[in-house]
């Protein structure tokens, strides 16, 4: 990798309580001067159950130019536990293979687009 962004990377947030992220495989990876230019694929996620403080329970963002392919949803059921609102599902440039229980429904919530700079 050369004179790149994030080429490959796990997105954590500051501040978040402590979780588990395994068996993620990264190879056979050539990056010059590109930013963000992963491709995303096979990857699983399966049997998560909870709470979650947002609204936004599930949210799987991929690129447009570089979609994600082969993702799995399987037997998810995460509730909202703030004061107003239920839990939703977000999904962007993802088709994923959808299994089991699926609280809230996946990617059933469309994500808000970023608002247009004023001049």
């Amino acid at each position: 990798m050369t004179n790149t962004s994030n080429g490959v990377r796990i997105k954590t947030w500051p501040g978040a309580e402590p979780g588990t992220c395994s068996n993620i495989h990264f190879e056979d990876i050539i990056v010059t001067n590109e930013e963000l230019k992963v491709k995303l694929r096979n990857i699983s996620f399966k049997n998560i159950h909870g709470t979650s403080a947002r609204p936004e329970a599930v949210k799987i963002i991929c690129s447009a130019t570089l979609p994600c392919e082969n993702v799995e949803l399987a037997d998810i059921e995460i509730k909202h536990s703030g004061p107003t609102g239920l839990a939703v599902s977000q999904c962007s440039n993802v088709k994923p293979k959808v299994s089991g229980k699926q609280n809230p429904a996946a990617c059933s919530t469309p994500i808000p687009a970023k608002p247009t700079p004023t001049a």
